[in-house]
């Protein structure tokens, strides 16, 4: 650990599995708390932690590292301003995750339990690698990236920032995904996906174009 404590954004489903993952890892005491945007829970428990809200961090903690326990790939504004205070972002990969020798992760990453990247692969910050999710060799993944459990992407993929590749979804080799998209759950793709495209089925196809706004309906 770079810092003293723990702090990790998100109070919701995904951030209480990450604290499991620091308590896994015996790093339970390292977790100071929870933080949320403009909260009406600030000083409540949850699992034992106490939540913060943004500005308390803000004003108290100068020895803390973050990490956001957001799923969706919208947690991006958020961090990118704690980034820009001087915050800084905890790597997390679970002891039970295989992380290949020749992988390289940005800041911020999490890697759940039983998720698999195998050699040669390159991960840009903030991507959450969910449980036993798997990407084979040689893929590119970019940043803020969300990878749901059981996902599948083969060898030499590319995977564009803020994309989401949803529950059981299998990206067959050498596929390029675009930006922003959003792969439903259980959907085989087999084809090359443009930027801030939805896209569904067996195979996928594209059903429509997204929008900043139209994601906050899919998540």
């Amino acid at each position: 650990m770079d810092k003293e404590k723990i702090m990790i954004l998100g109070a919701g489903g995904m951030g209480r599995e990450v604290l499991a993952y620091y308590c896994d890892l015996g790093l339970i005491d390292n977790v100071e708390g929870f933080v949320e945007q403009h909260s009406a829970r600030s000083g409540q428990l949850v699992k034992g932690k106490r939540i913060y809200d943004e500005s308390e961090i803000t004003q108290l903690y100068s020895n803390v590292e973050l990490i956001a326990g957001i799923g969706s790939p919208l947690r991006r504004k958020w961090v990118e301003d704690l980034e820009a205070m001087g915050f800084t972002f905890n790597i997390l990969i679970h002891g039970e995750a295989y992380v290949g020798k020749e992988v390289t992760m940005g800041m911020g990453c999490i890697v759940c339990p039983g998720a698999i990247i195998t050699t040669d692969v390159k991960i840009g910050s903030h991507c959450i690698i969910n449980v036993k999710a798997s990407i084979s060799h040689d893929c590119t993944v970019g940043d803020f990236v969300t990878v749901c459990p059981g996902a599948t992407i083969g060898g030499s993929v590319e995977i564009g920032d803020d994309s989401w590749i949803g529950i059981g979804a299998t990206v067959i080799q050498r596929i390029k995904i675009g930006k922003g998209v959003f792969v439903a759950a259980g959907a085989v793709v087999v084809d090359d996906i443009p930027d801030n495209s939805l896209v569904m089925g067996v195979p996928a196809k594209v059903v429509r174009k997204l929008t900043p706004e139209s994601w906050k309906t899919l998540i």
